[in-house]
């Protein structure tokens, strides 16, 4: 809590991925909270992919600069019960351990919500919602479709998301698959972690079940995608499956990748729909 001209200012800090939901979180609380309700997000829906892009965020820093500047940013414009910000890992220009070493030493003792990728699924998850945002990969993108395919595969597979040092653990932790899976619950246990009451209840229930409708078709495709990798590995040769996107097919070259497969995809910007053509390509 910071005391400004004899206001006392709360502040929320939801550190997160790209594509980790924390344009949602932030929406739940000034939609469902009594403490942080803004009444202009009545009108504020899902977009159609189930994302929360269209309202305009309290403070997103997205660069360095932005983030050194959190606390001066937001305590010049405070929301109905304090400031939220939503800073991102990694950002445009840090890497998600760098990002985190500059935020530690900004926040102190305010409360921070900690979107963590734990496993396979949560960055599987977290890459497929990033894929859906213009532009989402912009340090990827090159000028060929099997370039920018081939980055951003890349980029997915690096698990150093899972050895991130100089994590507070009086942080609330929370994973982004389960905030895509139970939405309600899980942000009923970040109002009570943040001494939050809750707003609005049926209109919660409501906005919990949008979100997972309109989102089910990234776990009906990751689980497609899953079973296809299966059966190229199992040099199933007589399978195959419908055409993929650019955003499936990146996530299905960092799925073999995952598991020791390299695609030899030079100048190829349509991957085979078939194991007997996709196997010529693995490398070991």
């Amino acid at each position: 809590m910071i005391l400004q001209n004899n206001i006392n200012v709360n502040w929320i800090h939801i550190l997160f991925p790209a594509g980790g939901y924390g344009s949602t979180l932030e929406y739940c609380l000034r939609r469902f909270t009594k403490e942080y309700f803004d009444k202009s997000l009545e009108s504020v829906t899902h977009n159609e992919d189930g994302s929360m892009h269209s309202y305009k965020k309290m403070f997103h820093p997205v660069f360095k600069h932005e983030l050194l500047d959190l606390k001066k940013q937001i305590l010049s414009k405070p929301g109905p019960g304090g400031n939220i910000t939503t800073p991102v890992y990694a950002n445009l220009d840090q890497s998600p351990q760098e990002v985190i070493d500059t935020f530690i030493k900004l926040v102190g003792k305010d409360k921070v919500i900690f979107v963590e990728q734990k496993n396979i699924d949560d960055i599987l998850m977290v890459a497929y919602c990033k894929l859906l945002k213009t532009n989402g990969y912009p340090n990827a993108n090159k000028k060929t479709i099997w370039e920018t395919r081939e980055n951003i595969a890349l980029i997915i597979s690096n698990l150093d998301t899972f050895k991130l040092q100089n994590i507070n653990r009086d942080w609330y932790t929370i994973r982004p698959l389960d905030l895509a899976i139970n939405l309600e619950q899980e942000f009923l246990d970040v109002c009570k972690f943040l001494n939050l009451s809750v707003k609005n209840f049926n209109k919660l229930k409501k906005f919990n079940l949008d979100h997972f409708k309109k989102q089910q078709f990234i776990f009906d495709s990751i689980n497609n995608l899953k079973e296809i990798t299966k059966h190229i590995i199992d040099n199933d040769i007589e399978y195959e499956w419908k055409k993929l996107n650019f955003n499936e097919e990146c996530i299905l070259q960092a799925l073999l990748l995952l598991e020791g497969f390299e695609v030899e995809c030079y100048n190829l910007n349509l991957l085979p729909n078939n194991v007997k053509e996709f196997r010529k390509l693995l490398i070991k």
